[in-house]
């Protein structure tokens, strides 16, 4: 291998640890150990209490700091939901032009968003609002279901509603 690595490293002087390493020379030198595997057993058992030790403290650290990270986490997910409409809106000419704030196409999301919000919600409200007007009739029907419902046995026990 040292034979093949000065063909293709630059500045290399005879002392293997010293001189600038060519990549095509230092992804040879990775290839040559990835096929070696390293068991858990394989390991000091000082590394294996290491990295229980910082396993248990990750975790602790997380379940404390639950309420900052949630809300970041939250964050990260709604910015990679909204970034690729907001560069598509970027990328059109009227977002370009010198009057266009960079924070432009953000704020149309946002009245985009509260405009289908508010949409949804007029016509949650006119089901809602027939729904209501429905109630007394739906009320007598279920009291007629209940009265025939209490009738009825069933090997040996009624049911009492």
């Amino acid at each position: 291998m040292q034979g093949a690595s000065k063909l293709y490293t630059k500045g290399r002087s005879e002392n293997p640890g010293r001189g600038i390493i060519h990549p095509l020379v230092a992804l040879a030198w990775v290839g040559e150990s990835m096929g070696e595997t390293q068991s858990l057993r394989d390991l000091p058992s000082g590394t294996v209490a290491n990295i229980a030790i910082i396993l248990m403290v990750s975790v602790l650290a997380i379940i404390q700091l639950k309420a900052v990270i949630q809300p970041l986490v939250i964050a990260t997910l709604l910015f990679l939901l909204i970034r690729p409409a907001a560069q598509w809106l970027e990328e059109r000419p009227l977002m370009q032009k010198s009057y266009a704030h960079p924070l432009m196409p953000y704020g149309v999301l946002v009245a985009l968003l509260f405009i289908v919000l508010w949409m949804a919600s007029q016509v949650l409200y006119a089901n809602l609002t027939a729904f209501t007007d429905e109630v007394p009739m739906l009320t007598e029907k279920l009291s007629e279901k209940v009265v025939w419902f209490e009738g009825i046995s069933l090997m040996g026990y009624s049911f009492d509603i």
